[in-house]
């Protein structure tokens, strides 16, 4: 199994316990053992201004079962050579996607209709408003007919299946650049739609591989932007076509989320049951100024993260200590910037690299 990032990656950003591979319904667990190219030719996109990336093959342990969904889990702790994480701009939220299997050796087709995953989710909640930075991509459980996916689903004058012509905010088309340069169009929020060559995954790129190219960006305040994006049919990679009407609508957040940060925190000192850390801001350039900042510990350095200031947002400077007894800690920072979203939830960065804390009696 392949995954395909459209950016480089370093050893100690990306690790095997970031990526769980289950059965969709037995939630069995699939073994694997992992390995990783990064660089030119390595992000799973033909166009030379994207085709900077990672590949990461997890060769499993068993084979998958023919005619059965998977579901494919990677960690939001995963990041790249900038230092930006997958949830960077996701609120910390993994991201999982399907992927379903042929009905058997000898016969190619597939028995439900495409398992379609947006890799932004719909506003549901006050967690779920979208950052204008993040991508808006459609990841497919298979691979869809090249044809189809060349004629119809990318071509941008396609009214009917063209996404496109079918990404829309406030029910009229967002506008886009068609070709990758240095040059601006006036209101675009994003370039064309673009696919990966497996023909499974479909988005809007905002940058791509330099800053010599024109960066795009949504607009914000949620409360009055809705962005949708509509796919009713599509022909997978056998041929057949499915009537699928999947749609995603979200809405964007009030203001810029707070930078990421570029360093891990540093132990200062922990004795005596009490856990001491200090940190340095985010660069300014990298996003908002923190309103303050949220502190989370784990006895897992890529397992769940709990949140240790339970008293309150940290807003005195870049230090903080608690007693919490002697022992071994994980710890990761995480700048938040208050009233981004909806105009009155706390929006946050991506967690920070981790430094393991030996607190002593």
């Amino acid at each position: 199994m392949k995954v395909y990032f459209d950016k480089q990656a370093s050893t100690g950003d990306i690790n095997a316990s970031m990526f769980t591979v289950k059965d969709d319904v037995t939630d069995e667990v699939y073994g694997f053992t992992m390995s990783y190219n990064s660089g030119t030719g390595y992000s799973g996109i033909a166009d030379s201004a994207m085709n900077k990336g990672t590949t990461v093959t997890l060769s499993l342990t068993n084979a998958l079962k023919y005619d059965r969904l998977y579901k494919v889990t990677i960690s939001n702790l995963l990041r790249d050579n900038n230092g930006i994480s997958l949830g960077n701009y996701k609120n910390r939220r993994d991201l999982t996607f399907k992927i379903r299997t042929p009905r058997s050796a000898s016969d190619g087709s597939y028995s439900a209709a495409p398992v379609v995953t947006y890799t932004i989710p719909n506003t549901t909640s006050n967690d779920t408003y979208a950052a204008y930075e993040d991508n808006l991509g459609a990841i497919f459980d298979r691979p869809l007919d090249a044809t189809f996916v060349a004629n119809d689903l990318l071509d941008t004058t396609d009214a009917v299946y063209g996404m496109t012509s079918n990404y829309t905010r406030n029910g009229v088309a967002v506008v886009y650049d068609s070709v990758i340069d240095a040059s601006y169009v006036t209101g675009a929020e994003n370039y064309k739609a673009f696919g990966n060559q497996a023909n499974t995954y479909f988005f809007f790129p905002e940058c791509v591989n330099s800053n010599s190219y024109a960066i795009y960006n949504r607009v914000y305040d949620a409360g009055s932007k809705k962005y949708t994006l509509s796919i009713p049919s599509v022909q997978d990679v056998y041929g057949t076509w499915w009537t699928i009407n999947s749609s995603v609508t979200f809405e964007t957040v009030d203001s810029d989320l707070p930078g990421w940060m570029e360093s891990a925190p540093v132990d200062n000192g922990s004795s005596d049951g009490i856990l001491r850390i200090t940190w340095d801001a985010p660069p300014a350039s990298y996003g908002a100024t923190p309103s303050g900042y949220n502190v989370y510990v784990s006895d897992s350095e890529y397992a769940q993260y709990t949140l240790l200031n339970t008293e309150g947002l940290i807003t005195s400077g870049t230090s903080y200590s608690k007693d919490v007894g002697a022992g071994d800690y994980y710890v990761r920072v995480v700048p938040v910037k208050n009233n981004i979203v909806n105009g009155s939830y706390p929006g946050s960065s991506g967690f920070s690299r981790v430094v393991l804390v030996t607190v002593t009696p």
